[in-house]
């Protein structure tokens, strides 16, 4: 996904050799980089705000701040940004801290290297979308949560009564329930505690309107359930100050959001492993070929010519026999490069490409092969998108030759709604999809189809052909 979209990258750094060095060090990814903007304080920042920035890299020791005072100013002048903290192994704790404050990732000065520092801003960019997936679900559920009975509690801050306004919640009832702070705090998960009087010290002080939190509460049960509370502070001028918030169970929606994010996660390690064990078998296929075939050719060659070293009555005659299998080995290494990198592609573009490999299907004879298209312009793709396309059809058509027994193939590239609706058929015996799971060739070309966001389906059964169907938004 990088490698396609250029990065506008902003490095706040007050050292000018430091920020030489990591400008040359971006430059060198394999990573696009549209633009580098500098800043050297956090005063700088101001200027960037309008900016369509993708990342940040954050030095900790400037000139107008430093530590995570640094960290702060600018994560809430650009909260939605990907930041990663650059350190020194001095302030290596302060960079963790920057961590559990919201950074994305941090990187020692001392030790950058353009592999860590690829994978830091893929992984940076990456959490940093998934956690805004998550805050927008989290206020989609906090506005659903506003239209459902939630439980409202009634902390007065002089007295120290609690009172919420239902009699039964979380596995309590009745009797259960008791007005004491004690009571509530003493269910609130140890580790969580700190933090929530934190945000209602900081209500009382006038440093924030209201708070929004998310914590363990021990339910009736003796579990803990997750739930997310929103409150802020009344000034009542009978009881005095008033600490008023709304508290929601939000434990199967936590659970069921990191199912989703595990199943993504999953899905995508899927994806990576198909295309690392199609890689290496295209790689085996590769070595398979040079092995058998072109060795085979090339050692004959040097046995006639140490023939013809020797036997000088046969001299011409082998000499011919080298010249024979050195133009046969040329041959087919030439196949293999063909069959790698399809020069008419680059040439002549994806339409001939294709009827090139349709009429070489068709002189082999083992079926038939139609190729058509209705309002498909191809200028529409770019050039990664087209020989996408055209691995799909060596992927799909070496499937068919393999498994289906067909007599009749027939490939399709239609204009449909905006999409590119491609589509590779076959009569042969087909099979079941729901017994039989896809091999490394149909998960391959289910990573490529997702690599541009678009989708597959395959269409099959017993006695009834195949069907290969993409949809590819152009």
């Amino acid at each position: 996904m990088l490698k396609d979209k250029p990065l506008s990258i902003l490095i706040v750094e007050d050292n000018p050799g430091d920020f030489i060095i990591l400008s040359t060090y971006l430059e060198q990814l394999n990573i696009k980089i549209e633009k580098i903007h500098h800043a050297e304080t956090i005063k700088d920042l101001s200027a960037f705000t309008r900016e369509k920035i993708d990342l940040a890299f954050l030095d900790l020791s400037l000139p107008d701040s430093s530590g995570t005072e640094s960290f702060f100013i600018l994560n809430q002048m650009l909260p939605w940004l990907p930041i990663i903290v650059l350190s020194g192994m001095a302030d290596k704790a302060i960079a963790l801290k920057c961590i559990e404050m919201g950074a994305q990732d941090y990187l020692l000065k001392n030790d950058l290297e353009e592999k860590w520092l690829e994978k830091s801003i893929q992984y940076s960019i990456e959490r940093k979308k998934n956690l805004e997936e998550i805050k927008k679900i989290n206020a989609q559920y906090e506005l659903v949560g506003e239209l459902t009975d939630d439980i409202i509690l009634t902390w007065n801050l002089n007295t120290h009564v609690v009172t919420a306004n239902k009699k039964s919640f979380l596995g309590y009832t009745g009797d259960d329930i008791e007005t004491t702070l004690g009571w509530w705090t003493d269910r609130i998960h140890a580790e969580d505690r700190e933090h929530i009087f934190a945000l209602i010290k900081g209500l009382e002080k006038g440093n924030r309107d209201n708070i929004l939190a998310e914590y363990r509460f021990l339910s009736g049960d003796g579990s803990y359930r997750t739930v997310f509370s929103r409150g802020k502070i009344e000034r009542d001028k009978e009881d005095g100050l008033l600490f008023i918030s709304a508290m929601m169970d939000v434990t199967e929606s936590r659970k069921l959001q990191e199912a989703i994010l595990n199943q993504k996660i999953d899905h995508q390690k899927e994806l990576m492993g198909a295309t690392m064990l199609g890689q290496e078998k295209e790689k085996v296929q590769i070595g398979k070929e040079l092995h058998d075939n072109v060795n085979q050719i090339l050692a004959s060659v040097k046995l006639y010519l140490d023939i013809a070293i020797s036997n000088k009555d046969m001299k011409d005659e082998l000499l011919l026999k080298c010249r024979e299998n050195t133009l046969y080995a040329i041959d087919e290494v030439r196949k293999l490069s063909h069959s790698l990198m399809p020069p008419s592609l680059d040439s002549s573009g994806l339409v001939e490409a294709i009827k090139d490999l349709v009429e070489e299907m068709n002189i082999i004879g083992l079926f038939k092969t139609e190729f058509s298209i209705d309002g498909f312009d191809e200028n529409a793709l770019d050039d990664n998108k087209k020989l996408m396309l055209y691995r799909i059809v060596q992927e799909q058509t070496n499937n068919i030759i393999k498994h289906s027994k067909a007599e009749q193939v027939s490939i399709a590239l239609k204009r449909q709604n905006g999409h590119l609706l491609f589509i590779i058929a076959d009569d042969g015996v087909g099979f079941d999809t729901t017994q039989k799971s896809k091999g490394i060739g149909l998960k391959n070309i289910d990573s490529r189809i997702s690599y541009f966001s678009g989708n597959v389906q395959l269409i099959s059964a017993p006695g009834m052909g195949t069907s290969l169907e993409v949809l590819l938004p152009i």
